[in-house]
């Protein structure tokens, strides 16, 4: 079943409610840890990992460059302690992590090799990140489901 599928099931709404209240204002209201997670699963097993990437990068992309690289170097510092491989790449300075693109495509690779492994990542709801967490996860969500929908 892909994401259409579930667009076209009975929480088509819900899905695009959320998605709305997602966009409205900052991207830190409207929704609480828990609906963030909850979309997330219900709707990342769905997404390719380009789609995945596509719809990461549009998150990372309403995030100031100190909030990216804040992001980046959360992200990066969970794999370690977990040891998933993010990012080979990383040299140790948090400015690389300022270009949404990379941010997208590195979670999009993850999401190649291990389907809902930022979800595991990232420990479900709750788990700190200064609501980035939050953020990333329903982001992601809703990103590609108003992408689905043609919005």
């Amino acid at each position: 079943m892909g994401l259409m599928d579930l667009l076209g099931g009975t929480d088509r709404g819900g899905l695009e409610d959320f998605a709305n209240r997602f966009d409205r204002g900052s991207p830190w209201d409207g929704f609480d840890d828990d609906e963030a997670a909850q979309r997330h699963r219900q709707v990342a097993e769905h997404l390719s990992p380009q789609e995945y990437e596509e719809s990461a990068r549009d998150v990372f992309a309403k995030l100031s460059p100190q909030e990216r690289r804040q992001a980046g170097r959360m992200l990066s510092e969970r794999a370690r302690q977990q040891g998933i491989d993010f990012d080979r790449d990383d040299d140790g300075t948090d400015d690389r992590y300022e270009d949404p693109g990379l941010l997208g495509s590195l979670l999009g690779g993850m999401q190649g090799r291990s389907p809902g492994g930022l979800g595991q990542l990232l420990g479900g709801a709750g788990g700190g990140g200064g609501g980035l967490q939050k953020v990333v996860l329903g982001g992601i969500a809703a990103m590609a489901t108003k992408r689905f929908l043609g919005k």
